[in-house]
């Protein structure tokens, strides 16, 4: 239970950071461990070049980024 509280906060703490940053979006607050964010391509593709994450829906240019219990 304490490794997905952390995780959870992660994500929250994430929002927190990201919320109101010019070019994020944010299809929704996380309710869990997951972040739904729309980004320009761009950015997308450079992210991708370092970080793994999902391309969650193409057309949108929505993103799924994961929080893990290891997250820091």
């Amino acid at each position: 239970m304490r490794n997905a509280k952390h995780a959870n906060a992660m994500a929250q703490y994430m929002y927190d950071q990201l919320h109101g940053v010019r070019g994020v979006h944010f299809s929704c607050r996380p309710q869990a461990n997951a972040l739904f964010a729309i980004l320009a391509r761009p950015v997308i593709d450079e992210l991708m070049k370092h970080f793994f994450f999902y391309l969650w829906d193409e057309n949108r240019n929505e993103v799924r980024w994961m929080t893990h219990f290891d997250t820091k």
